[in-house]
């Protein structure tokens, strides 16, 4: 538990990128190791707020996780790594467009 406070998410948002050679809706952000132990897979909840701030839908995502088919790299102390996750085909039906996201859990090398 102590560890999971020397990873911090920065700069996560909603935006649009390419994925397959299609535009969607996607997260981004990144995340940063200050602890001292290597990350093998991080998970991340996103929260989908409706315009009252309320959680409407819950989603866990792996923006480090060794199983991983296109970036399966470990994440280093002292590094941060780079995500985007899309969404379009899980977003809930009355989301404000907000979200909230959360580190919770971390498997270490």
């Amino acid at each position: 538990k102590n560890e999971l406070k020397k990873v911090l998410l920065q700069d996560v948002r909603v935006g649009v990128g390419t994925s397959k050679g299609g535009l969607g809706t996607a997260i981004f952000g990144e995340i940063l190791n200050n602890g001292e132990r290597t990350i093998k897979i991080a998970t991340i909840k996103i929260f989908f707020l409706s315009e009252s701030k309320e959680i409407i839908k819950e989603k866990k995502f792996f923006p480090v996780n060794n199983y991983s088919f296109s970036d399966s790299s470990p994440l280093k102390p002292g590094k941060s790594k780079k995500f985007g996750f899309a969404i379009d085909d899980i977003v809930p039906e009355k989301w404000s467009g907000q979200i909230s996201a959360q580190i919770i859990d971390l498997k270490f090398k």
